[in-house]
């Protein structure tokens, strides 16, 4: 059932020419997990709020950054996550989902500093996405700590980084796309800006996105325009209709 409910997504993507999509998280249980199933030295913690929000999630509990597991290999029923988990996906814009690493040492109990957490991570994500064989990687970012270190991936990487991503350490970052709230910030750090255009924390419909999308026009040749964050938030009905939103103006 989540198979063929993953290929109706892969569909609706496709009829709605939306470019790039990653994994829709059906059979996730939250966006920790297949990495704690994947990883050894990483173990399940208490259940705990994500943010302020209605999500919870399995803490993760960090306290080395062992061996890799074939994700393939991964079925889950140790830590109730459908498997395989990281499947590989043969459509054009599929990309790989991976949390970004100053999240996941946020939202983590870690057991040692943050550059020693970030250099096994990074090590770890290399690997996985090897055995993916994947060419396109997009990092959900919402604590930014270190974000000039997406620069190293030889993968396009997509990197997706929050409100404050003015404050941020993006110096002398330069990844494929990075999408946040100001597409020029954006083009300076990136081949492709990217727009958060849609909010996913509110039912309210962007009918007049066309409209409010040609102020950039005139700046940019290419712009990737999104949504802001999960459309899990959202009621399914409501999320599929945001998605046709961005259809309509592709």
């Amino acid at each position: 059932m989540i198979t063929e409910e993953k290929d109706q997504f892969y569909k609706m993507m496709r009829v709605n020419k939306v470019d790039y999509y990653t994994d829709p998280l059906f059979n996730w249980q939250d966006i920790f997990r297949p990495l704690v199933a994947s990883i050894d030295g990483i173990s399940l913690g208490p259940l705990t709020r994500y943010f302020e929000t209605n999500t919870f999630y399995r803490k993760p509990i960090v306290n080395e950054i062992g061996n890799v597991k074939n994700s393939l290999d991964v079925d889950g029923s140790e830590y109730n996550i459908p498997g395989p988990v990281y499947k590989p996906n043969e459509f054009d814009g599929y990309m790989t989902f991976l949390p970004g690493i100053g999240t996941f040492y946020s939202l983590s109990q870690v057991n040692m500093d943050f550059k020693k957490f970030q250099d096994g991570m990074i090590e770890v994500y290399s690997q996985l996405l090897k055995i993916m064989g994947t060419d396109k990687v997009f990092f959900y970012e919402e604590v930014p700590k270190d974000a000039e270190v997406y620069g190293s991936f030889t993968q396009r990487v997509f990197l997706r980084i929050p409100l404050n991503s003015k404050n941020s350490h993006i110096n002398s970052l330069k990844v494929y796309s990075l999408i946040t709230e100001d597409p020029y910030l954006s083009s300076k750090y990136s081949n492709l800006p990217g727009y958060f255009a849609l909010d996913s924390t509110s039912t309210k419909l962007e009918n007049d996105l066309p409209g409010e999308l040609k102020r950039f026009v005139d700046d940019f040749p290419e712009l990737l325009i999104t949504h802001n964050n999960y459309l899990d938030f959202l009621p399914r009905k409501i999320a599929d209709k945001k998605v046709e939103l961005l259809g309509g103006v592709a």
